[in-house]
């Protein structure tokens, strides 16, 4: 974002991690500290201020390691690797402690310094209390009894194994003699192998302790641990007992996949997203590859719903979403255990059938969801007509993915210039056969050099104040024949027909010379941004990105001025390309937003890697935020995760005041949508931003809580 926009605040950060039970270290790349937590400073006895400026070799080591461990120690996190050990350690007073250690880079930005991120939990008390019940060879004490983790220590050499009574609650089973090979028995057969290979590397001396999670089949059925260890080794190496814990993960393990559920399926219909299905059909390409000597062994189709505009225009958007939820249920009931049904978005869904060997088939299929289609649907006392159009492409080992999306989506407009159902079988060569499209490729060219495509310009308020702090800048165009068509119907087109570059072009010095005027009048405070969307394939389009270095190089536009919007899917194609390209427009004064996220398939850590400032949180989010806890928590999670990595949020899609009301109760700063203002012309624009720029708090738009 710009750089007079409020950067992520470092003491915000620190506040939040104040009353943190693990320890947390940020060093130089040479092991000096530069900052500790409250929690490390009761660990080591050490103060904050006693070790900034101080090594951690000079204040902590024990030399109960030999000096490879730690030269392993920073050799792993200066290749960018993740560090996992136990160590020991020495304390100010002179006492040892036991720490279980992971450290890793981390970087601010990609400009920015590299350092050295360690958090540190202590484990003493519990080594502690395995070696005295080792040293004993007696049953378990007390501490053991009462421990939330499962303690167990095999001693190899003897071949003898313990463990605590929680372990075998763990298990549910009751206490009894066992060996480590009947905990391996009760391991779910597909992570069987995997853990016991884990187990084997350490003993061997291939990692620096055990660290494995797998299911545990249970009489209730199973549940995930962590199963964690350390050997002790004799003096040639060899490991003769090892001892560790075994923990309940089974909560972590559900919320990762309702994250992961949430960011691949359709939030109001439950079926996967466009994201997911892409990456479906990917998998059915793949699959095809392997069976050579077949034409055709997958269909995609592609369903477009006839007057729905009308009943959620009509009825509402309660209706309308009921509406979609009844059609996913009808076109569910038709497929088989192998086929994928997805929502693309509106009310478009497709269906990935697999196993197709001929146009018989996907024909005997579409005729299906016509009839299933064709039944009027009853929402609150209303009964509504449904009918679709569907187009149907079929794919083999050599399809494309982008191709054969494609000729399913032409094959459907085909169907609809027919009339008001039925269904087209696209041909071997699809390309541009639809009137319209073939009637909209050909404008697109004069229509960007006679000014038919304009800008419109959609603010990006501030909640707090509701002054607009940027916009988001949009393409439309008005066909002269066709009348207005979507920015994702001209947009697609033109990257098919290769003007994808020559249209970013085109937006970008429209907003580079209005950006321009708005200085030269003020109409537009410092800070002010404008967010540009841009494709993967125009990111890395090299002389539009050599276009985008030019405006900034001659002042056309000045640092901070310009932003681009990228979709998630832009940083799964090509990511090291896309990286290295983000890399270098951003050193150009360039910031970066990732648009709809949550609605694909990548997260937070995956976007470590690319110089992303800011994430656009999808308008379902916020849609359902304020009447459903589970979203709201799990919006409130992504905002507090992308805050902790120094990223700007912005909320998308604000209709509504208690869609406001929420995001601000749950620390949202940035947000646009129709409840600040709808996307309009410049000189529009510029009286919105000035009229909200004059206004108090209270009468912005801002709801008090």
């Amino acid at each position: 974002m710009p750089r007079s926009l409020p950067e992520f605040d470092p003491e915000y950060f620190v506040q939040a991690i104040e009353d943190c039970a693990v320890g947390v270290e940020i060093l130089t790349t040479d092991g000096t500290f530069l900052w500790v937590n409250p929690a490390f400073e009761r660990m080591s006895g050490y103060t904050r201020d006693e070790c900034i400026g101080r090594t951690a070799r000079e204040l902590l080591r024990s030399h109960v390691h030999p000096p490879e461990f730690y030269e392993d120690a920073m050799a792993t996190m200066h290749r960018g690797e993740t560090w996992r050990a136990i160590m020991t350690s020495r304390r100010k007073d002179g006492t040892l402690f036991d720490s279980e250690m992971t450290g890793s880079q981390a970087r601010r930005s990609s400009a920015g310094p590299l350092h050295l991120l360690v958090l540190r939990r202590d484990v003493t008390e519990q080594r502690r209390t395995l070696r005295a019940l080792t040293e004993r060879e007696a049953p378990f004490g007390l501490a053991c009894q009462v421990a939330r983790d499962g303690l167990w220590d095999w001693d190899i050499a003897a071949r003898r194994f313990y463990a605590s009574s929680r372990w075998f609650d763990l298990h549910e089973q009751p206490v009894r003699p066992v060996d480590i090979d009947w905990h391996f028995e009760q391991i779910h057969p597909d992570d069987r192998d995997a853990a016991r290979g884990a187990l084997n590397a350490h003993l061997a001396g291939h990692t620096s302790y055990l660290d494995h999670e797998h299911r545990l089949l249970v009489p209730s059925g199973f549940r995930w641990v962590q199963f964690r260890g350390l050997a002790e080794r004799d003096q040639g190496g060899v490991a003769v007992r090892i001892a560790g814990s075994l923990t309940d993960i089974s909560d972590r393990k559900h919320a990762e996949g309702e994250l992961l559920r949430v960011a691949t399926h359709d939030s109001l219909t439950g079926v996967p997203n466009r994201a997911n299905f892409v990456l479906q059909v990917e998998h059915a390409i793949a699959r095809a590859r392997r069976r050579p000597g077949t034409t055709a062994t997958f269909a995609l189709l592609f369903i477009d719903l006839r007057r729905f505009k009308q009943v959620n225009d009509g009825y509402g958007h309660v209706v309308g979403d009921a509406l979609l939820r009844e059609v996913a249920s009808r076109v569910q009931s038709t497929l088989r255990a192998g086929d994928t049904l997805a929502r693309l978005g509106g009310d478009e869904f497709a269906v990935l059938l697999d196993g197709v060997s001929d146009a018989t088939l996907a024909h005997a299929a579409a005729e299906r969801l016509e009839r299933v289609l064709a039944r009027p649907v009853e929402v609150e006392g209303r009964v509504l007509p449904v009918s679709a159009t569907i187009g149907v492409a079929l794919g083999n080992g050599s399809s494309q993915v982008d191709e054969l999306v494609r000729a399913a989506d032409e094959a459907m407009y085909e169907a609809r210039s027919r009339g008001d159902r039925g269904h087209h079988l696209a041909g071997p060569a699809a390309g541009f056969r639809s009137e319209r499209k073939a009637k909209i490729a050909a404008a697109l060219g004069s229509a960007m050099t006679d000014g038919e495509i304009r800008v419109v310009y959609q603010p990006i308020v501030d909640i707090w104040n509701g002054r607009t702090r940027g916009a988001e800048a949009l393409a439309r165009w008005t066909h002269p024949e066709l009348g207005p068509v979507a920015p994702t119907e001209f947009v697609a087109i033109a990257e098919a027909s290769g003007l994808g570059p020559r249209l970013g072009r085109h937006v970008l010095d429209t907003v580079a010379a209005q950006v321009r005027a708005w200085e030269d009048t003020r109409a537009v405070p410092n800070s002010f941004f404008v967010n540009v969307n841009v494709s993967a394939r125009q990111l890395l389009d090299k002389p539009l990105v050599d276009h985008v270095l030019a405006l900034h190089e001659t002042g056309a536009v000045r640092r901070g001025r310009l932003g681009l919007e990228i979709t998630e899917t832009v940083l799964i194609e090509r990511p090291e390309e896309v990286a290295r390209t983000m890399a270098i427009l951003r050193r150009a004064g360039v910031h970066f937003s990732l648009d709809d996220f949550g609605t694909g398939y990548s997260s937070l850590s995956h976007m470590r890697g690319f110089p992303v400032q800011a994430i656009k949180i999808d308008r379902s989010f916020v849609e359902k935020a304020p009447d459903d806890a589970v979203t709201a928590q799990i919006v409130s999670g992504l905002l507090q995760m992308a805050s902790a990595l120094g990223l700007l949020v912005v909320a998308e899609g604000v209709e509504t005041p208690a869609q406001e009301r929420t995001l601000r109760h749950l620390g949202f700063g940035l947000a646009q949508g129709y409840f600040y203002g709808k996307p309009v012309p410049p000189t529009e624009f510029s009286i919105l931003v000035e009229r909200q720029n004059q206004l108090e708090p209270s009468d912005a738009g801002v709801i008090e809580p």
